[in-house]
């Protein structure tokens, strides 16, 4: 197989828990047991504490509080104050050219722990990384690009009850000090976490009634548009979970929509995370993809009216959707309905109900919401919501947004009374622009008051999962039997180390992670695995990238130590491991995972087909040499591994001609500068009219182009996309299409 490029292979400590987005590179790596007990571990509050000690306890209330009746936000854990800064707090040493400041936080019993920076503006060239004591968990780079206009970084729950917190700043650029602004001002135990629920056997325990909603409607693309949202109040002590849904408008922001009592006023020091499914029976989804922050958009307190602007557009490989939304009063009436939502902080599930929304008053703080301003949803026919549902989507028979949840008494055991606020009384009830929805959702007062859902990338060549699974495949794991012991797609006796899954495409395609699919995994020891890209051909060929994760992980004792633990989140588990940068293949190549043989309490087992008489696509590692699953030592078989792609088509910049002309008198070109240059191949046509239109038809730019010296440059500015130039001369009109960058 061809390459585009020079082999470069890629290295990065991966995400084994979450995936915020951020920067590439890596920690310094850390030594556990440089820190674990010596009276390391101190106690009091932060801002009682030196410079110099470097774990810090948190002190926190650690009682369970509630919501409050008649909500549907779900308490996740308590927040304190503190004050935590390069200058009062950590060590500070040099590495490899950066000055490196680093400190710890342990609050022994927790699910997690997250932490805001009340001050975050670095400069470019330095690097804020969080990890666990063992690193198999690590979130950033978080760089310059993460600065915002309110020097506030949110940092998602990180699954450990000890975590480090690493600031690298180049040795040139920080002087005596550090350059970088940064104080650690608030940070949370929390009780329950979005990683925590892929532990557990029934995830969302008491909302069992509630069907996965990735399960129930795989084609529903509103499961690519709703999102949990961890907020961190800073006023309150507490941290909690709601939902929401990314929300179709004329301008392609990425807005939330949900509701304002989930925020309150919180909207910067909160989290989305996406995609977040049981993508297959007893298989817990991805909890990786997630954005820190946002802006408040328009908010109404009486109304419980809330949408918010991310401070960042979801990545291309999120597979972000934007709901579609309906504002007339009329679209509220059209049942059946169903909701999508995040009960107790859990995976999305989805609930049914058939009989007619009314307007209504809600049955709690009836002094603070307006009179008969929500759709009540009497009796929910199937499912139901709890805690953690709040300003999830009400989505009519044409599954567009009509309202969204404030709360109400609905549960599992009495499905009943629950309260949307209506987006058809939102619209323009209240003059202030701040606080009604058509000025953000028809912002160019064009009398929109409904929009189709779309995918915000679909002018751009989206990404899209494969898959080499096929229907009528049973997916298990496959044991050996005989002689052999173990997984004849993991662990075994026979010793295969790496096992790989072929794909072809039909274009030249760029690879942006792959989702690794384990029955089980169990790892002790601190080595690393690998997802890795490779070359086509017969066998996997040269690696063209690779991806580092160790799922190992540390608890802080109660004794003031740290103790190693068998990381469990593996098991029945879909994991996205992403790559620091897309990788480029042409139509085809094989994604794959490397393991070790280092102890053997490490157990890891892919699932893979176990029904196929043919049709193989799945390869062994073993003994310096690649082979089919065909020719497996024991048990022989076709056979697909979960290991799958995501991947985007690669468009050639060279424009496409699409109209039909025999005699061709123009041709179009992008230049790698980004302008865009049109050609007379005759001296026939003097000049060009030419008119640009985005796929959708819709007009972007229009002219006339002077084609006397043979060229043109045509002034054009607008978002990367797939557009079309309609030229007319006056010989001919040629149609082209061609790919802006």
């Amino acid at each position: 197989m061809k390459r585009f490029y020079n082999t470069l292979i890629f290295l990065l400590v991966a995400l084994a828990a979450f995936a915020q987005i951020s920067s590439g590179g890596a920690p310094v790596p850390f030594n556990a047991g440089e820190y674990a007990g010596g009276g390391a571990l101190k106690s009091g509050r932060f801002s009682a504490l030196g410079a110099g000690d470097f774990f810090q306890k948190l002190d926190v209330d650690t009682v369970y509080h509630p919501a409050e009746p008649g909500s549907k936000t779900f308490v996740a854990g308590n927040v304190c104050k503190v004050d935590i800064t390069p200058e009062n707090s950590g060590t500070v040493f040099t590495s490899n050219g950066y000055k490196v400041w680093r400190t710890g936080i342990t609050s022994p019993g927790a699910a997690a722990i997250n932490i805001v920076f009340s001050e975050f503006n670095i400069p470019e060239g330095a690097k804020l990384f969080l990890y666990n004591p063992s690193q198999s968990v690590v979130l950033g780079a978080f760089t310059s690009v993460n600065n915002n206009s309110e020097n506030i970084l949110p940092v998602q729950p990180l699954s450990a009850d000890t975590i480090i917190v690493e600031y690298q700043e180049p040795v040139e650029a920080s002087g005596y000090g550090f350059r970088g602004k940064l104080k650690i001002g608030y940070a949370g135990h929390n009780f329950f976490d979005v990683n925590g629920y892929l532990k557990q056997t029934n995830p969302g325990g008491g909302i069992s009634c509630c069907k996965q909603a990735y399960l129930a409607e795989p084609e529903n693309p509103v499961n690519n548009a709703s999102c949990l949202i961890f907020v961190t109040y800073t006023d309150k002590s507490k941290a909690t979970y709601g939902s929401g849904t990314l929300i179709n408008n004329p301008d392609g922001k990425p807005y939330v929509i949900s509701a304002n009592h989930v925020f309150q006023s919180s909207a910067a020091t909160s989290v989305f995370f996406f995609m977040n499914h049981m993508v297959k029976d007893g298989v817990k989804g991805s909890a990786e993809l997630s954005i820190a922050g946002s802006k408040s958009v328009t908010a109404a307190d009486d109304l419980d009216l809330a949408m918010v602007e991310l401070n960042q557009m979801p990545p291309k490989d999120y597979r972000p959707y934007f709901a579609g939304w309906d504002a007339n009063e009329s679209a509220g009436y059209s049942n059946p309905y169903k909701c999508i939502h995040h009960p107790n902080g859990d995976f999305a599930k989805i609930s049914y109900a058939t009989q007619q929304a009314v307007i209504s008053k809600t049955n709690f703080d009836t002094q603070k919401f307006l009179y008969k301003s929500f759709w009540k949803i009497a009796k929910w026919s199937d499912g139901a919501t709890e805690g953690g549902s709040s300003g999830s989507p009400l989505l009519n028979s044409d599954n567009k947004i009509v309202g969204c949840l404030t709360g109400g008494s609905s549960s599992c055991s009495n499905p009943v009374n629950d309260y949307y606020w209506m987006l058809s009384f939102a619209w323009e009830f209240h003059v202030d622009s701040e606080m009604r929805l058509k000025n953000w959702l028809d912002p160019h007062n064009q009398g929109i008051k409904s929009m189709a859902g779309a995918d915000p990338y679909a002018s751009d060549y989206p990404c899209s999962r494969v898959s080499n699974f096929a229907d009528g495949d049973e997916i298990g794991y496959q044991c050996l039997s005989g002689t052999a012991t173990g997984y004849q797609a993991g662990h075994n006796s026979l010793g295969c180390t790496a096992y790989a899954e072929k794909y072809e495409f039909e274009d030249d395609t760029e690879v942006y992670g792959v989702y690794v699919g384990s029955y089980k995994g169990n790892y002790k020891s601190g080595h690393d695995l690998y997802v890795k890209v490779y070359e086509d051909g017969d066998t996997p060929g040269e690696v063209l990238a690779s991806s580092a994760f160790r799922p190992t992980d540390y608890s802080y004792t109660y004794s003031g130590t740290l103790q190693a633990n068998p990381i469990q989140i593996w098991k029945k588990r879909d994991t996205y491991i992403k790559f620091a940068s897309p990788v480029k293949v042409q139509k085809g190549c094989y994604v794959g995972i490397t393991i070790d043989y280092y102890t053997a309490l490490d157990t890891l087992a892919l699932y893979q087909t176990t029904n196929r008489a043919s049709g193989n696509s799945a390869y062994y590692y073993k003994g310096g040499a690649w082979s089919a699953f065909t020719a497996y030592p024991s048990q022989p078989q076709a056979a697909s591994l979960w290991l799958q792609p995501v991947v985007a088509t690669v468009e050639s910049t060279a424009a496409t001609e699409l109209s039909d002309n025999a005699l061709k008198n123009f041709d179009v070109t992008v230049n790698p500068d980004g302008s865009l240059m049109l050609f007379a191949l005759n001296d026939s046509e003097p000049d060009a009219a030419y008119t640009i239109l985005d796929m959708s038809g819709r007009r972007i730019a229009s002219g006339t182009a002077d084609l006397a010296g043979g060229s043109a440059i045509i002034p054009f500015k607008a978002p990367k996309g797939i557009y079309i130039i309609a030229l007319q001369g006056s010989v001919t009109a040629e149609t082209y299409k061609f790919l802006w960058r």
